[in-house]
Parts: C-alpha cells; sequence; structure tokens
C-alpha cells in the first residue's frame, strides 16, 4: 500500500491535473498561494502530502503554520505523522510535534510505524522527549510485541513490567509471541483462556517449536484438551479446524486430546475439518473417521459436495452454518451483525466484508450532478482516482463515472436507500452502489442497482462459501434468488471427492 501511494504522489501525470503541485515540487510558496484556493480546489489530496514527499520546507513551514493537521488523516487514513515517517522527513517531524498536541490516536500510530520500520534507539530518541500517557501503556507495550528490543526496552528501561501481569497483554503473548513465554513464567493458571480463541491463534503457528513450546506452557498450567468452551468446542475441535499443520493434531492425540470426542451438537471430529485442504485431511486419516455421520446423517464428504453446489437452497445453506457455529438455528437467528461475525470468525471463518463502497453512474453528467447537489448529501462522497492508482487493475470502473462513499457497506441505511432512489428517479437514470470487484478482495461482490422509477434491487456475486452466502443473505437482505454462487476451490483442492 505505502508503494503505490509514494508512486502516485510523486507520478507526472498528477502536474497535469493539480494545477499548484509544479509549485510545491519545486518549493515556490509565492506561486504555490497564487494558485491554491483550499474553498474552490478539489480535495483528493492535501498540499501537505506533497509538500512532505518532495521536501518542499517553505511550502511545509506555510501550511504548519496556516492550517491545523492535528486531526488530520488522508483518504487511506494516514495521518500526517504518519506520512512524515513514511518519507524519511525527520526535521519536518520534530517541527510538527512541537507545533501542535496530538490525541492519542495519532501518538500511538506514530510509535507503532516506529515498531513496524525503525530500529530501538530511533524510537527512544522520540520517546524519551514525548512518552505516552500511562493509560496508554498497556496499549503501546502490545503494540512493541513485533519489535523485540523495544518491547525489551519498554520493560525493562521505561518500567512497565508491572502491565505483564495484564490479562489481555498474557493472551497476546501466548497467542502469538512465544519468544516473549519467559517472561510469563510467573502465571500459575490459564483455563481461563479456553473460552477465548487463543487456541486458534496457537495452532497456526509456523513454527513447529513454537507450538509445542506453547502448547506445553497451557498444559503445564491447567489447559484441559478434552473440556467443551463456551460454544461446545473442545481445544482438539478448534485445532481440526485451525491447525497449520497435521502433526501439531498428533502432538495433541499423543498429550491425550480424545480424537472420538463430539461436539456439544453431536458433530464428529472429522466434521470440524470442512474448511480444511485434502493433503491435510488425509494425513490424519490413521485416527480420524472420515465416514462418521452427524445427527443428520451426514458425512464430511456429504458436506464438501454441499459446499460445492452452485445451485443454493436454504436447507443445504442452513447445515453448513449449524456446523460451523455448532449451534442450533433458532439461536443464531438472534444474533446482531456484528455477534454473528464475531463468533464465525471465532470458529475459524471470516465473512465477506467490503472494503470500498463505490456509487456509479450511467454518465459522467449524472456524476457532476450528484456533486452539485453537495449540500444535500447526506454521506461525504470522494474521487476514485487514488484508489485506482493504488489498487492498479483492481479497481476498474471509470473514474469519470464513479465516486467513493465514505459509508461501510452495512451501514447504508434506509434514509440513504431513499436519498439514491430520488436521486435516480429526478435524473430519469439507474444508479448503482457496489463494492470492489472479486478481483480484490477474492471473496464476491456486492451491488445495489436504483432505476429511474425508483425500485431497488440487491445482488450479490460470492466465490468463497456458503457462510458468506448466509450473512449477505440474512444481514444484508439479499434475496437467494439474487445471489450467484461460484465457489472458487477447484476439487482438487478440497477434501476427497
Amino acid at each position: 500500500m505505502y508503494e503505490s501511494y509514494i508512486n502516485f504522489l510523486l507520478s507526472d501525470e498528477l502536474f497535469e491535473w493539480v494545477p499548484w503541485a509544479q509549485a510545491v515540487k519545486h518549493d515556490d510558496l509565492n506561486s504555490f498561494i497564487d494558485k491554491f484556493d483550499v474553498a474552490e480546489d478539489p480535495m483528493i489530496f492535501d498540499p501537505i502530502e506533497l509538500a512532505i514527499a518532495y521536501d518542499s520546507e517553505q511550502i511545509f513551514h506555510y501550511l504548519i503554520e496556516t492550517y491545523d493537521y492535528s486531526e488530520f488523516f488522508n483518504q487511506i487514513d494516514l495521518s500526517i505523522l504518519i506520512l512524515l515517517l513514511l518519507f524519511e522527513r525527520e526535521h519536518f517531524l520534530l517541527l510538527t510535534l512541537e507545533s501542535y498536541t496530538f490525541n492519542h490516536e495519532h501518538m500511538l500510530s506514530m510509535y507503532e510505524y516506529m515498531m513496524s520500520h525503525k530500529d530501538v534507539d530511533y524510537f527512544k530518541q522520540f520517546y524519551t522527549h514525548y512518552p505516552m500517557h500511562p493509560s496508554l501503556h498497556k496499549e503501546l507495550l502490545k503494540l512493541a510485541l513485533i519489535n523485540s528490543d523495544i518491547f525489551d526496552y519498554l520493560i525493562d528501561e521505561a518500567k512497565l513490567e508491572r502491565l505483564l501481569k495484564d490479562e489481555s497483554l498474557q493472551y497476546d503473548i501466548i497467542a502469538d509471541y512465544p519468544e516473549f513465554l519467559k517472561r510469563l513464567e510467573f502465571i500459575e493458571d490459564v483455563s481461563h483462556f479456553i473460552d477465548t480463541d487463543l487456541l486458534n491463534n496457537v495452532v497456526k503457528q509456523s513454527n513447529g517449536n513454537d507450538f509445542t513450546n506453547t502448547m506445553t506452557f497451557l498444559l503445564n498450567r491447567g489447559f484441559a484438551l478434552n473440556k467443551e468452551n463456551g460454544y461446545g468446542l473442545t481445544p482438539f475441535h478448534l485445532a481440526l479446524r485451525h491447525a497449520k499443520e497435521p502433526n501439531y493434531i498428533k502432538w495433541m492425540v499423543e498429550q491425550g486430546a480424545e480424537a472420538t470426542k463430539p461436539t456439544s451438537m453431536g458433530y464428529p471430529a472429522s466434521h470440524q475439518l470442512l474448511f480444511k485442504d485434502a493433503k491435510f485431511t488425509l494425513e490424519l486419516s490413521d485416527f480420524i473417521n472420515f465416514n462418521e455421520k452427524d445427527k443428520q446423517g451426514l458425512t464430511l464428504q456429504d458436506y464438501d459436495r454441499i459446499m460445492r453446489k452452485s445451485s443454493l437452497n436454504y436447507v443445504d445453506i442452513m447445515s453448513v452454518v449449524r456446523l460451523v457455529l455448532n449451534m442450533d438455528e433458532s439461536y443464531f437467528y438472534e444474533l446482531s451483525e456484528e455477534e454473528f461475525y464475531h463468533m464465525a470468525y471465532h470458529q475459524g471463518i471470516e465473512v465477506f466484508m467490503p472494503y470500498v463502497t463505490l456509487l456509479s453512474f450511467e454518465q459522467p453528467q449524472n456524476k457532476e450532478a450528484y456533486l452539485r447537489m453537495s449540500s444535500h448529501q447526506p454521506t461525504h462522497v470522494f474521487d476514485i482516482m487514488a484508489l485506482k492508482d493504488m489498487f492498479p487493475g483492481k479497481i476498474t470502473h471509470d473514474y469519470r463515472k464513479t465516486l467513493q462513499l465514505e459509508k461501510d457497506f452495512i451501514d447504508i441505511d434506509e434514509g440513504l436507500f431513499e436519498h439514491f432512489k430520488q436521486f435516480a428517479i429526478d435524473q430519469n437514470t439507474t444508479l448503482l452502489i457496489e463494492s470492489e470487484d472479486e478481483t480484490l478482495n477474492n471473496r464476491g461482490k456486492i451491488t445495489y442497482v436504483f432505476d429511474a422509477q425508483g425500485r431497488m434491487q440487491k445482488q450479490a456475486i460470492i466465490r468463497s462459501h456458503l457462510m458468506d452466502v448466509y450473512y449477505l443473505h440474512f444481514y444484508y437482505d439479499i434475496p437467494l434468488a439474487n445471489i450467484t454462487y461460484e465457489p472458487a476451490l477447484k476439487s482438487a483442492q478440497r477434501f476427497l471427492n
């Protein structure tokens, strides 16, 4: 993402359609003041971004003194502090930190960037002069887990060792950073972590020694392999769903995991392999019975066939959702969208969530008409040129006929529906609200069509799995008849058939 953004700011094409860009590039302050009008110029990007990119000192100083950038985020959510770090403008960064008082979000993101891209000495240079408020120490320490030298500095020199007693920090270390387990030797009991998704992360570790060391740490402190969590699944069931390597499953069996124990809803261990590939599955054939049936009389192979059928029916969809959530359907009807999303994620499925929301017009003049009614727009809109440059070949929409909506797809409400219906009627046109294409997200696409008579039709294409189909049908209210299901997985990548 950063590379695409840098290339965009430094591209020659920019100077063809931004009248003040040359002035910024050459640090010509008088010319910039003469050509730039904040009230009239379309703010696809802020001049401060170009001043940073070209190290334009006079114009940077002018902008910092004239405007308030303490709450600034550009169109791809980068703050001014991150922009300065991205272009390595430390002299501007020091000036900016002295000029403004930044909120915690900005300061944390600045230090997070340093942890990812700089060394401990660089971090100390700034942290010594601009320390975080004590209320943010825990969050700062969590971010520092990606940089062992900075983490050790914060624990030992910045005196944050007391925070190791915090359970959420313990969770992060055990789940993802086994190199810091030595810091947690004082812990006596970890049994309470069984109702979290901690194990999901442990079994995804790429390094086999990290896996066994972490699991040994857990088992020595009361983490029981055969105890069901609040979702009715044992750690062994979760490992079947999430494990990086089949050897991890074998190791758990050697430690006493019961390979024949079903879930609380009666699903056999084999069924937890629904989303695993053939190679992983077959390596477990010595102790997993692939022919075992659930209470509906279905084997794992039956579910695999259901997942590959392009024709949709509600019975098939619900059978998969019940299996994944290990829950009777009478309960998950009551789940809010957020609850369903997080429950599915906990069970190993990240349901389809569009990245961007695009507003597509039939003709460029329709787009211009919409922009002219800016004072009556219920949500902000943006030009898509930056988006197209960031994702070359992935965002294929015509910039002359497309805008980006500030709203996430799931947040588009009835008020916005009525707004777009009325615009389509008034302009006698067809208007589309679209997500990005599946070429970008590899999952699918959502489209809402508003015609000239004010009618709306919701449509979707899903190339992933039936959990996404259920999610869009139930929470986006897209009729099954309007969902095209084309699972992208090939037969050879699936289970046994």
